[in-house]
Formats: structure tokens, sequence, C-alpha cells
């Protein structure tokens, strides 16, 4: 099935959280990761192989981690979904790759480490900088 040659965008939903925010209707878990995160890739990378049909071809232009708290994860797994995508499709040379974070869970390590996997943007999450009004 060949769709037409218009570049994609792929969102990848990673569920985990520190705490539920009340606003938050998005399905999420404030266990911890825990080793989750090898059984979540294992059911992402399989979603990845069998949508390859619907792709046709096509190279993805965009790829969003959010969630949840996708800065959570362990860099290894953004690593892991980049380089299935980009075995399967491949990616426009100008890719943009973008992880949503919350302030709560910036580490410059981390973030080194996710840069290493494909991360080239962040997308800094702020409810509010007041501690009164988050609680």
């Amino acid at each position: 099935m060949l769709l037409n040659n218009t570049p994609l965008s792929l969102y990848i939903h990673l569920p985990w959280c520190e705490t539920q925010c009340p606003y938050c209707d998005f399905s999420i878990t404030t266990e911890p990761v825990n080793g989750n995160d090898a059984k979540l890739a294992e059911a992402i990378t399989k979603d990845i192989s069998q949508s390859n049909h619907l792709i046709a071809g096509r190279k993805f232009k965009t790829v969003y981690f959010g969630g949840g708290t996708p800065s959570l994860m362990p860099p290894s797994l953004a690593a892991r979904l980049l380089n299935e995508a980009q075995l399967l499709w491949g990616f426009a040379p100008d890719i943009e790759i973008t992880l949503e974070a919350n302030p709560s869970s910036v580490e410059a390590a981390n973030f080194a480490a996710l840069a290493d996997a494909g991360i080239n943007r962040v997308s800094l999450g702020i409810q509010s900088l007041e501690a009164e009004t988050l609680r």
C-alpha cells in the first residue's frame, strides 16, 4: 500500500512519571522503571516491525518521545528504539528527535547519553515554577 512520499512523524509514549498530576489524562504509571523499560522496548519494537507495511518506504522527519516523563527512561531505551526505527525505515537527514522532560528529571550526564543515542531536541514541560501552585 503506497500512500505517498510525505515524510512521517513518530510518537513514542513512555508512561513513567514520578507523581500523577491531577489534570493528567494520559496513560502513565508512578511505579519505578525497574527493568520494565526492557519489556516496553520489546513491545514497541514489535509494534514498529509490524507496522512496516504502513510506512511504505517513507522516511521519518520527526520522532517525539512523550509521556509520562520520558526523561526518566534509561538512555539505552531511547537508543534501542531509535536504532530499530532507523534500521527498518530510515530517517530523513535533518530528522528532529525530541524528548519531553520535566525540570526535576534533568541531569547533565543523562542528557549527554540521550544526545549520544540521537536525541537532538528537548521539550521542557513546566506546569508552574511555584511550589505551592504545584501542590
